[in-house]
């Protein structure tokens, strides 16, 4: 997954959770999130060979997250026609599939994705491999 891919596994799974009501708030997680931590030029190939990224959306309480994380696998997952159009797929995830330090929250570095097609104020949060 290239950074343009990644831009856009964003943009479509915010699409879907606003679709849902959702805010599209969002927590990149896992290998990926390093892609929002780092410009490409300093990057080597390796963390842009997944053809996924984990997402869990930012929601009130466990159950929404939950059902929220079950639309994105069904509109964006491995299995739907996102994957087949784009060779790319969003695995949609809860606070129950990683297991988190207590201050896990406190480490999440937020960007906003600029551009036509992305409102001012929505941010995505991506949890930071280390922190100074």
């Amino acid at each position: 997954m290239n950074l343009e891919q990644f831009h856009h596994s964003i943009r479509a799974a915010r699409d879907v959770l606003r679709h849902e009501g959702a805010s599209g708030a969002i927590v990149i997680m896992g290998s990926q999130s390093i892609l929002a931590s780092y410009s490409a030029t300093v990057l080597d190939s390796r963390p842009m060979m997944s053809a996924e990224v984990d997402i869990m959306p930012i929601a009130a309480d466990a159950a929404e997250v939950e059902r929220l994380s079950d639309q994105l696998d069904g509109s964006l997952g491995q299995e739907p026609r996102f994957h087949e159009s784009f060779g790319f797929h969003v695995d949609g995830i809860s606070i129950n599939t990683s297991v988190l330090e207590g201050s896990w929250f406190d480490r999440l570095i937020p960007e906003v994705e600029q551009g036509p097609a992305q409102p001012a104020g929505v941010w995505t949060r991506t949890t930071s491999p280390q922190r100074n």
